[in-house]
């Protein structure tokens, strides 16, 4: 049997808050003010949910535990004195690292980029010397 992936992981997730609060995916994307395609996007092509989607889905229901949402830990359903404490921090934590992981990928992709061009000279350029 083939490992989940982590999206699909939190694709499960999202579909439990869906089911507990007893909604579709048309009022569950318009419930979170997102386009309804988002959702059918995630289920039936396995995209990814954005961190947008993500921040809407906590924001709007308070009850469910980010840290479940976000890593599967914990349970789904939290008292709101521990969603302000500790999860609070380490929500913001999880957020800062997506975004810092974001700009690392595209600096990769650049310095990748840069090397190949690199590469593509060095080659042009041993090749003139030999030739």
């Amino acid at each position: 049997m083939e490992k989940q992936t982590e999206k699909q992981i939190i694709s499960n997730r999202i579909r439990k808050v869906i089911d507990f609060y007893n909604l579709n995916n048309t009022s569950f994307a318009r419930k979170i003010d997102i386009r309804q395609s988002t959702i059918s996007s995630m289920f039936e092509k396995g995209t990814n949910p954005n961190i947008d989607t993500l921040l809407k889905i906590i924001n709007t229901f308070t009850e469910i535990s980010p840290i479940w949402l976000l890593l599967g830990t914990g349970e789904m359903i939290v008292k709101k004195e521990e969603i302000v404490g500790v999860e609070t921090n380490s929500l913001m934590k999880i957020i800062s690292l997506h975004e810092e992981v974001k700009a690392l990928s595209l600096e990769n992709k650049k310095l990748k980029e840069e090397l190949d061009l690199l590469e593509i000279k060095f080659n042009e350029n041993f090749r003139k010397k030999i030739g």
